[in-house]
């Protein structure tokens, strides 16, 4: 009597099959792991632009010098579009924000906004539809 050695069709497509769902949840992972790590780096390219904006208010630095084309504020960023607003009377609600570009699509176009109160604390808030899932948890 002859012995067949191997896997039949139904073994290798059982495999096959196991092997494509681990896969498809490997990739929604992924692009989650992707999305939060860029958001990371979004706020953290923007902790760098505070540091700036709070020098500017301890120097009693003018309106006009609150604006993103002031060299200070000069940040080469491929994830984020900088926005520097001018404070009134020392509010600054927003005071900078980031727009979040080239990043995974799960997050593009979104924002994270830093403000500053009078007594000199600062608030973190992101865009209305920003994913609950990424947003930073100091933005919460």
């Amino acid at each position: 009597m002859k012995q067949n050695k191997g896997f039949t069709l139904i073994e290798v497509m059982v495999v096959v099959a196991i092997l494509g769902i681990l896969v498809s949840m490997s990739i929604s992972y992924y692009r989650s792991y992707v999305a939060t790590s860029q958001v990371s780096a979004a706020l953290t390219e923007l902790q760098g632009i505070k540091l700036k904006y709070e020098q500017n208010m301890n120097d009693g630095e003018q309106d006009s010098s609150f604006d993103v084309t002031n060299p200070k504020f000069a940040i080469n960023s491929n994830i984020c579009d900088f926005v520097v607003y001018q404070p009134v009377l020392g509010i600054s609600e927003p005071a900078v924000a980031c727009q979040l570009k080239n990043v995974s699509t799960l997050i593009l176009g979104e924002s994270i906004i830093l403000s500053r109160e009078l007594s000199g604390e600062w608030k973190c808030s992101t865009s209305t539809d920003f994913n609950i899932n990424y947003k930073p948890q100091i933005c919460q």
